[in-house]
């Protein structure tokens, strides 16, 4: 029997098997490695990086970098399984099946817990298309391919982020694939060469996997966040510590300095950074760096206060359950709420989390670790486990082939509806490109019509809809492209993370002898995203090169802060011009007109088409039968609204 666990009884007054316990230390073997005491500062890292997500999580603007807290735990996580594996190998009693195990009962309790619960709140409160995205998700959690699945569907950063509970399941499936390499490469390299074989292989995952992260962070930023191999130079420099830990012990005032000056750069990275810095890579280096310096530095008096305190090592202990309950809390509320959080209820709504995650912690986590790894009855225990795991699956199953069961109320709109209504929007463009017999339906042909060019982003589909009433018999190319507006090269062309095809789509559209032509060119943007100065630019650039065409520019409509078919399913009204629901209206309308005056181009109002003199009462809808809301998603025209309520083009622009 392990001298360390003399004593010690499970539940049943059985000793317990010399697995070791988590908190005890592991003696009876020599070697440095294997001289392993539980460290209350990682569990204060713990805490003070779970803090910095919730917060952030939150919708608070002035810790725009609290999302770096996962970045924390991932150099946690790369120097504790680091070490578990080493010690094990060195004691040569490492197995996989043994890994996985432990892996597998210490993560996925907790998680059916919190999915399973996801899945109840949200066949109550979400409305399909949310509900729908929930069952998928929950499949992909449980399949610990969540990264994968938000990675493909939209990012981390997208403002449907407050309609996905299980959004932050992303980053335990970026943990579980570091669990299925990590452990191979250690104990081939261990195997082969020993420890100076691990020491190397790390330091090469850390320089390959950190080059890899900088570039693809600049050209695909969503595939560098979500997907593990751009994740695994965090794991690394957490694994690096093992070998430096024992080597390097500075004194009491140097611990001090080096403590102080990582949490400073830490605070610092979580206050100034925002979702448009280009992370992660080098850029997250600071943190990385800031986490490998508190753990190379135990010992410290600073750290002891910050780090140990009781307040921080039980935040630290629970930050797993924590960080499982937090995100959807956050959600269910926010949508219960149909607003903001307060500062008020966030600090109510941290206590009830924190509650919440404590009772997950006794009940299911610890209390489930010490019940699968102590007693005799562990086997019907990991089937019942098993088997309500597949009853989450199927439960989840059943959501997503049920389309989100709309069925649970007459005021809710079908996934397929709602698909079929942002489709709609392009029937004019789709039915336009059939008919021509060429490469791209942007490519300028001979014909004897007018040509009207329609540049843009994303509202490049509105501008082309309003004017097919009035300009339709002409022959009509719609070059847009989401995010990208028609302006020479510059900071405000990158709002969704992809300059580089935008500039590359610019230097054609904006090509001289492409804009010459036209007859009429028409500019569709949305102008809360881009400044005037690019317009005047763009202007002088089209009459440089085609000085006889016609300009038309559309004015913006309502922007609102939420999807208006999602406040129709949550009020049961049309009331989206709310004022509670408007982020913006007519923006930039009088010195859009300006600039008209003074440019020489024919600015469209929407304002002054769609309102009364005054501006005060606005077209919500089209009218009619059925009457179709102005928008779906809050910012774009549908196609009703702006085919057939719409018609402020003239046939001769002037």
């Amino acid at each position: 029997m392990n001298p360390t666990l003399s004593g010690i009884k499970d539940r049943h007054g059985k000793p317990p098997r010399e697995h070791g316990l988590s908190g005890q230390k592991i003696a009876g073997y020599s070697g440095r490695m294997l001289q392993h005491q539980f460290r209350l500062d990682i569990n204060g890292l713990r805490a003070v990086a779970v803090i910095s997500i919730i917060l952030f999580h939150f919708g608070n603007k002035w810790i725009g970098g609290g999302f770096l807290g996962v970045d924390v735990f991932f150099v946690i996580s790369g120097y504790l399984i680091t070490g578990s594996i080493l010690r094990d190998l060195e004691a040569r009693r490492f197995t996989f099946l043994n890994f996985y195990y432990k892996r597998a009962r210490r993560l996925i309790p907790a998680m059916l817990v919190v999915v399973a619960a996801s899945l109840a709140i949200g066949a109550i409160g979400l409305p399909p298309l949310y509900f729908l995205g929930l069952g998928k998700s929950a499949i992909a959690a449980l399949s610990w391919v969540s990264n994968f699945y938000f990675w493909n569907d939209a990012g981390y950063f997208s403002a449907d982020a407050f309609t996905k509970p299980l959004l932050h399941t992303w980053s335990l499936g970026v943990e579980e694939q570091f669990y299925l390499v990590w452990p191979p490469l250690i104990f081939m390299s261990y195997r082969f060469f020993g420890r100076t074989g691990v020491f190397v292989s790390i330091a090469a995952m850390f320089l390959g996997g950190l080059s890899a992260s900088e570039w693809t962070a600049g050209a695909f930023p969503i595939t560098a966040f979500f997907l593990t191999p751009f994740r695994v130079f965090e794991f690394a420099a957490g694994g690096i510590v093992i070998f430096s830990e024992h080597r390097f012990d500075l004194p009491r005032w140097g611990k001090e300095i080096v403590t102080t000056a990582a949490l400073a750069v830490m605070i610092y990275c979580f206050l100034h950074f925002t979702d448009k810095s280009k992370l992660p890579g080098l850029l997250a280096l600071p943190v990385v760096i800031a986490t490998v310096a508190i753990i190379q530095t135990k010992g410290s008096r600073l750290a002891g206060y910050i780090l140990t305190n009781p307040i921080s090592t039980l935040i630290g202990k629970i930050s797993y359950s924590l960080y499982l309950v937090h995100w959807p809390i956050i959600v269910f509320y926010r949508y219960a709420v149909f607003r903001n959080i307060s500062p008020v209820e966030q600090a109510w709504l941290c206590a009830a989390m924190i509650l919440l995650a404590w009772l997950l912690y006794e009940t299911i986590e610890q209390e489930g670790l010490r019940y699968y790894w102590l007693a005799r009855e562990a086997r019907p225990a990991r089937l019942g486990a098993f088997a309500l795991w597949a009853l989450v699956i199927a439960a989840a199953g059943i959501v997503w082939s049920g389309q989100g069961l709309a069925s649970r109320s007459n005021r809710y709109f079908s996934p397929g509806f709602l698909d079929a209504q942002y489709t709609r929007k392009l029937t004019d463009i789709t039915a336009v490109c059939a008919t021509r017999e060429v490469n791209h339906c942007w490519d300028v042909v001979p014909t004897t019509k007018k040509r009207v060019l329609i540049l843009g982003d994303s509202k490049s589909g509105d501008g082309f809809n309003m004017i097919m009433p009035s300009l339709g018999s002409d022959y009509i190319i719609m070059n847009g492209y989401p995010g990208c507006a028609p302006y020479a090269p510059s900071s405000d062309l990158a709002k969704l993370g992809w300059l580089a095809p935008c500039t590359a789509l610019n230097k054609k559209r904006l090509d001289p002898t492409y804009l010459r032509a036209f007859d009429i060119i028409v500019i569709s943007v949305a102008w809360g995203w881009y400044s005037h100065g690019e317009l005047h630019q763009t202007i002088e650039a089209i009459r440089a090169a085609n000085p006889q065409a016609k300009l038309i520019v559309f004015g913006d409509y309502y922007v609102l802060k939420i999807p208006c078919w999602q406040i129709i399913e949550h009020d049961g009204v049309n009331d989206c011009f709310d004022e509670k629901y408007i982020d913006t209206r007519f923006l930039d309308d009088d010195e859009l007109k300006s600039t008209a005056k003074k440019d020489d181009f024919l600015f469209i109002s929407m304002k002054d088409a769609l309102c009364d003199t005054k501006g005060l009462n606005c077209r919500a809808s089209t009218g009619g039968t059925p009457d179709i809301p102005f928008s779906w998603d809050g910012r774009h025209a549908n196609y009703e609204f702006a085919h057939i309520g719409l018609h402020p083009v003239p046939k001769t622009p002037s």
